[in-house]
């Protein structure tokens, strides 16, 4: 099984700019508190069983890191929801859903 990274920290994040300019790089972030977020990350863990390959994979928990998770919503100008996914390509987001939108279909279809 594929595996998410953890990050923590704005240069974290930024190293995972750098890295989409040569492989798409999807970031998630997910509430340890709140059970939406936890179906989600279900979903999402359901999805990495099925091996992607091209693309990695990261999270970050918005209650340990919220600081860098409000600060990453701001630097690429996409609102910050719990949990929510961001897919980046050459260093844009390229996409982004969230909450009941996040199911192991819907990362099968935009992450194909």
């Amino acid at each position: 099984m594929v595996i998410a990274k953890d990050i923590r920290t704005i240069p974290e994040f930024n190293a995972i700019l750098e890295e989409s300019f040569k492989i798409p790089v999807v970031l998630c972030k997910f509430s340890p508190i709140c059970p939406v977020s936890s179906e989600a990350e279900n979903q999402f863990y359901e999805y990495l069983k099925t091996n992607p390959q091209g693309i990695s994979f990261y999270k970050i928990d918005v209650v340990y890191c919220r600081d860098t998770s409000r600060s990453l919503a701001k630097a690429i100008d996409v609102k910050h929801e719990s949990p929510q996914a961001l897919l980046f390509k050459e260093g844009k987001c390229t996409w982004h859903d969230s909450h009941y939108h996040l199911t192991k279909e819907k990362f099968l279809e935009k992450l194909k």
